[in-house]
């Protein structure tokens, strides 16, 4: 009997509540109509703000969606190439190598990445390094790979950031707010810089070598040098081939006048990344080989003259089916070499 009467009792406050309501919202609709109807100018200029807002928001690049980063069609991948170096060069000379990208075919995929990354190493213990070499032309120098690094993904998302709170802030501000505003203050004016394109570094993804001093770190701009050519005045008077076209990318990179050593010159163009060995010295072996001994003797590079007690150490090898041998001679110029073998089975 008692959760009837309470049922009945709030049946009854529901109802008085609906008829209040309606008498409430009623007038308030009435004055909401009167307000429209007696002031035609306030509501002709929320129009006119209206309107304004909307070519606002087209007109500024902040309101619109924000841009997708782009990154993949900035990213330069590379292609393979070749890095070598000619000659050997005394410590008065301007060293060079010579690096041959695919600029025929691939200039254009390129470019955008700047040139190519070159580093310049020092090795401390040549000799060593020159034993434990199987083949000079292809050395066994592994890469140092770090990838590209968070420098572009921070950039990005700072802009990014920066576009929202810009967004925000201006989805609180009226624009005449704005407007008046940056009329006061012309500084606070965004102008087109949100909506520009963040145009991302083109970072080397590979970090110095372990175990070599670095001589010297730049970026060449291969694309801008002048391309090798060949000599002129020579000709190939009954040759069967010509010297090849000058090519885009087929280019002499100066590394700069090095003190006597062996270096290591690493050139990266994307993922892609080659070296190659340096030699700098003032002093030139002459060698001449015959099937009885081997003559060698050792002169300045600049005038000719003869160095004396000069130490030398000439590595040969022979290989055949069964067997690999390898003899080492070793001595001083003033007097006379001394061999000294070892034979591997």
């Amino acid at each position: 009997m008692t959760r009837m009467i309470s049922v009945v009792a709030m049946g009854n406050w529901f109802g008085k509540a609906r008829r209040r309501a309606a008498f409430t919202v009623a007038p308030l609709l009435a004055a909401v109509v009167l307000v429209a109807v007696s002031n035609p100018a306030h509501a002709g200029d929320d129009a006119a703000s209206a309107a304004a807002a909307d070519a606002n928001i087209a007109a500024n690049p902040t309101l619109n969606p924000a841009p997708p980063s782009n990154y993949s069609a900035q990213k330069v991948d590379g292609q393979p190439f070749f890095l070598l170096s000619d000659a050997s060069f005394s410590s008065n000379q301007l060293a060079q190598v010579r690096l041959e990208a695919p600029g025929r075919d691939f200039k254009d995929a390129l470019q955008p990445y700047g040139g190519a990354d070159i580093v310049v190493y020092r090795v401390p213990r040549p000799l060593e390094f020159l034993k434990a070499q199987k083949n000079l032309h292809r050395l066994n120098v592994a890469p140092n790979y770090e990838g590209e690094g968070l420098a572009n993904t921070l950039a990005y998302l700072w802009d990014r950031w920066f576009t929202e709170a810009r967004r925000a802030w201006q989805r609180v501000l009226s624009f005449a707010t704005r407007s008046k505003a940056t009329e006061a203050a012309p500084q606070f004016r965004l102008g087109e810089q949100a909506g520009k394109q963040r145009q991302f570094e083109q970072n080397s993804q590979f970090a110095p070598l372990k175990g070599y001093d670095v001589v010297a770190r730049f970026r060449y701009p291969i694309w801008d040098a002048k391309v090798i050519e060949p000599p002129k005045g020579v000709n190939l008077a009954g040759s069967s081939s010509n010297f090849i076209e000058a090519s885009a990318g087929n280019v002499m990179i100066p590394v700069g006048k090095l003190p006597p050593g062996l270096y290591i010159v690493e050139a990266v163009i994307g993922n892609y990344r080659a070296h190659t060995l340096l030699f700098v010295s003032d002093t030139v072996a002459v060698v001449k080989a015959a099937s009885s001994g081997m003559l060698v003797w050792t002169t300045r590079r600049d005038n000719g003259k003869p160095v004396r007690d000069s130490k030398v150490s000439v590595t040969l090898r022979a290989e055949s089916d069964d067997c690999r041998r390898r003899i080492a001679l070793c001595g001083t110029l003033s007097g006379q070499a001394r061999a000294t073998g070892t034979e591997d089975r």
